[in-house]
């Protein structure tokens, strides 16, 4: 039998690599996670103990005692530490008298692969999906909470063969050290080693074969495609519409809700794939459906209802607190809870006045004076000279283009000053003034649009 792993990395060669990037990766994930907490709790007892020995006499005080007294005190801090490593509150366990169609589901693709059932299901507060052995002998699905609302139950069956079959190829400690040396090297946005990248890549590949198995070409070819439009939308809806209630040291607790609404009655996914193109989506997709035999278009128009509409609003809004604590910039940890509809108007209006001061202050440089103003920069957008002072591709942007991104900030504050009000808090493109009938409606995007090959501002009360 070949000594080989996937991608042609001999067993020797996968030790030397991940043991030359950190020993500690070679230890199971479930075992770096009790790691500290079995530390401090140790450290508990061994301080106790060490008082006893130099104190205990002088303070009349039993051995057995103190003994009790630090093996309770190691139990406190472990489960402290347990609980603030974020499970309780990134997870909510689905169990099966309450969520029977999707523990069937599960069952179902366990069974079809010849793999052990998941011991365990919960939602899970990130934009993916995974199986990890929690303990032992006990595995868990960890299915992510914006997958459960929005994909088909296909697409799910799809998605959950994948976890379960990619479990179990990385039962190999050595290849499951690999694969968690090329995770940290995509999270931390380098390019992983070919000699990592590749046993990695056959695994995945292996992973999605195994969703062509369960539940057939079209559904997993749907599943890898949403699901990247679902991951991609989902952080950029996180830093548009999360990140600045961060000035005012809140945050949303429907996030999530919020993210259905823009996904299914404002056409986000659609947008998405129709404006970021796939360049912008994760270089492996494009290979990754091409291996299959599928083509990667456009989403699979009503794939569907999901097996999940949603959680309890006290769970959403403990999921939304976990995400953004991970996620947005410093370790956001939000004061109170602010529902998208109560922010003031004048945070929303913060982003996009940033994005002004910015492009003024770059026509200001590029023009050699100490100032411009708005219409500077409409004036040079509409020459045709935007990128001197705008840099659209370091954007996650759903404008049709720089000029019409370049754009929307400067239309936005004039229109603002003209007296126009947002409808509706996530469709902030939007603009109205008046109302009833006699309401005039702007969409901002299309305006720019127009302007950007020379069409005009709306009239009347023009401030500029």
């Amino acid at each position: 039998m070949s000594r080989d792993f996937p991608g042609g990395i001999s067993r020797i060669r996968a030790l030397r690599v991940v043991v030359s990037a950190g020993p500690r990766l070679l230890l199971p994930g479930w075992l770096r996670r009790l790691g500290m907490p079995l530390a401090a709790g140790v450290t508990a007892v061994a301080v106790t103990v060490t008082a006893v020995v130099l104190f205990g006499q002088a303070l009349r005080i039993e051995l057995g005692g103190f003994l009790l007294v630090s093996v309770a005190l190691a139990a406190v801090v472990s489960a402290v530490l347990l609980r603030s490593a974020g499970s309780g509150r990134s997870l909510y366990r689905l169990p099966r008298d309450e969520h029977a169609d999707l523990h069937d589901l599960v069952a179902e693709v366990a069974d079809a692969l010849g793999v052990r059932r998941p011991g365990r299901v919960y939602a899970w507060a990130y934009h993916d999906s995974v199986a990890v052995r929690a303990l032992p002998r006990r595995d868990e699905l960890h299915l992510g909470l914006p997958y459960l609302t929005e994909m088909s139950r296909d697409e799910l069956k799809a998605a959950v063969a994948h976890e379960l079959a990619l479990l179990r190829q990385l039962r190999s400690w050595p290849m499951r050290a690999l694969y968690t040396l090329w995770q940290r090297d995509v999270r931390e946005c380098r390019t992983p080693p070919a000699e990592v990248r590749r046993p990695v890549e056959s695994m995945i590949h292996v992973a999605d074969a195994a969703g062509v198995r369960v539940a057939g070409l079209q559904a997993t070819v749907s599943a890898l495609y949403r699901g990247t439009l679902i991951a991609q939308s989902f952080i950029w809806f996180t830093f548009r519409y999360a990140w600045p209630l961060t000035g005012v040291k809140g945050y949303p607790p429907d996030l999530y809700r919020g993210w259905r609404w823009k996904v299914r009655q404002d056409e986000l996914l659609q947008r998405f794939a129709q404006h970021i193109g796939r360049d912008a989506r994760p270089g492996d997709l494009t290979d990754r459906i091409a291996a299959l035999g599928g083509e990667c278009d456009n989403v699979f128009p009503d794939p569907g209802p999901a097996l999940l509409t949603g959680l309890p609003a006290d769970v959403e809004s403990a999921f939304a607190r976990s995400y953004l604590r991970e996620q947005l910039p410093g370790g956001h940890t939000a004061a109170r809870a602010i529902s998208f509809g109560d922010v003031p108007e004048e945070v929303w209006d913060g982003v996009l006045e940033q994005q002004l001061t910015e492009l003024c202050a770059a026509v200001a440089a590029r023009a050699g004076i100490s100032e411009a103003t708005p219409r500077d920069v409409l004036d040079l957008v509409v020459a045709g000279r935007v990128d001197e002072i705008w840099d659209h591709h370091g954007r996650s942007c759903l404008h049709p283009g720089p000029a019409v991104c370049a754009l929307v900030p400067v239309l936005h504050h004039e229109l603002r000053a003209r007296g126009y009000r947002r409808g509706h808090p996530l469709r902030q493109r939007v603009l109205t003034r008046g109302d009833g009938e006699e309401a005039e409606t702007v969409d901002v995007v299309a305006l720019a649009e127009r302007v950007a090959v020379g069409g005009q501002l709306p009239a009347g009360n023009q401030s500029g």
